[in-house]
C-alpha cells in the first residue's frame, strides 16, 4: 500500500475547475479510458467451443470494462510526456492527493476497491471461461483475475501508474463514472501555459485551502533540455 503522493493531470476546462474548487474527482469507468488493452486479457479460441467472432470478442469487452471504475494516478509529476498527452500540453495541470485521502473518499461512498501499482509486461490472463459464460447469457459469477487490472504494456511504462480498482453493483452499465467527494489536494502543480483565468482561480483555491502551487517549466536558461519546477507559494508545510 503506497504512501508517497499520488498525482493527477488535468487539462483545464471549466469541468475540472469546477471540480477542483467543490473537491470533486472524476472516476471513469474502464472502457474510456485511453488504451483499449487496458484489460490484459486473451481468449483461448479452442477452449471456447462455441462459435463466435472479432464482434463477439468486443462485446465481451465492453461489458466487463463498463463494470469495473478506476482511479489512475501517476507516482511522479515530472514526466514531459504526462504533461504533454494529460494536461494539453502543459496548459492544464496536476493534482497531489494523499493515498489515504483517496482511500477515505472511496470509502465514504461505501465502496469497495483494490490498490496496487501497474505491472509493465507483455502479459495477458486467460478470460476464456468468463467469456464462455458471456456467449451462453450465464450469470458471470467467475472472479476476474486480480492482476488483469494492474498490467500494462510495458510501451506506457513511463507513465508510473498507480490504480484503484472499484467494482460495485451499485452502478449500472452504461454508467460512464462517478466522481469522488470531499477530496482535496495536498499540492497543486500549473504547466507554464495555464491560461489566466484558470490560473487565478487555482491561486484563490489554493490560498482559501492553504495548499501549495507549483509552476512546471522547461529551463529556458540552459543549452540542456530539462524541466523545472518553481514554487509560486508555499502556505502548506506538510
Amino acid at each position: 500500500m503506497i504512501k508517497r503522493r499520488l498525482f493527477k493531470f488535468k487539462k483545464t476546462s471549466d469541468k475540472n475547475i469546477e471540480d477542483l474548487m467543490n473537491n470533486r474527482l472524476w472516476i471513469s469507468n474502464l472502457y474510456l479510458m485511453n488504451d483499449p488493452m487496458d484489460l490484459a486479457f486473451f481468449v483461448d479460441s479452442k477452449k471456447v467451443k462455441i462459435d463466435f467472432d472479432n464482434n463477439d470478442v468486443i462485446k465481451f469487452q465492453a461489458h466487463i470494462t463498463k463494470h469495473i471504475f478506476c482511479a489512475s494516478f501517476t507516482t511522479v509529476f515530472s514526466n514531459k510526456r504526462l504533461w504533454n498527452y494529460y494536461s494539453d500540453g502543459f496548459f492544464g495541470f496536476a493534482l497531489g492527493y494523499k493515498p489515504t485521502d483517496i482511500r477515505k473518499s472511496i470509502n465514504a461512498l461505501n465502496l469497495q476497491s483494490i490498490e496496487d501499482k501497474i505491472t509493465y509486461a507483455n502479459t495477458r490472463f486467460d478470460y476464456t471461461n468468463l467469456f464462455r459464460a458471456f456467449l451462453q447469457r450465464k450469470n458471470m459469477q467467475i472472479p476476474i483475475p486480480q492482476k488483469s487490472l494492474f498490467t500494462k504494456d510495458k510501451s506506457w511504462s513511463e507513465e508510473k501508474e498507480y490504480r484503484f480498482s472499484i467494482q460495485n453493483p451499485i452502478f449500472k452499465v452504461d454508467d460512464k463514472g462517478f466522481k469522488l467527494l470531499n477530496v482535496k489536494p495536498c499540492v497543486i502543480y500549473v504547466g507554464y501555459k495555464i491560461k489566466k483565468d484558470a490560473l487565478f482561480s487555482i491561486i484563490s483555491y489554493c490560498e482559501k485551502n492553504n495548499i501549495p502551487l507549483n509552476v512546471y517549466m522547461p529551463k529556458f536558461d540552459s543549452k540542456e533540455l530539462g524541466f523545472q519546477n518553481i514554487k509560486f507559494f508555499n502556505l502548506l508545510l506538510d
